[in-house]
């Protein structure tokens, strides 16, 4: 397993620099030089998570910031952390943090 974390080592860091902007299962897996599938397979064995779980938890870990720090609307924060809308924004942020965007906003404000 330490190997392959090693491996995917260059992914982790892309996915951490780019979390913000859309990103495809095949330009991860050409990264480390696998087919699609089998990335997905090594990635969720050696990290725990698929790749899609991974990239949304880093997305929804700086909406909290955002969200908290920050008076910026919502949709905006959306847009700023990269998914492709505010609804699917809210349905990933609800099945992440077991609230809503604006609900972790108010909580975060006490």
């Amino acid at each position: 397993v330490y190997h392959n974390v090693m491996r995917l080592r260059p992914v982790i860091e892309y996915i951490t620099e780019h979390y913000g902007e859309k990103t495809y299962i095949e330009t991860l897996s050409d990264m480390v030089a696998l087919f699609p599938d089998y990335f997905t397979k090594m990635f969720k064995d050696s990290i725990g998570k698929t790749p899609i779980d991974y990239i949304n938890g880093i997305k929804v870990n700086h909406s909290l910031r955002l969200l908290a720090m920050t008076d910026t609307p919502v949709n905006e924060i959306s847009d700023i952390v990269g998914f492709s809308g505010p609804n699917y924004f809210h349905k990933i942020f609800k099945a992440y943090m077991n609230t809503s965007p604006l609900a972790y906003r108010k909580s975060a404000a006490k």
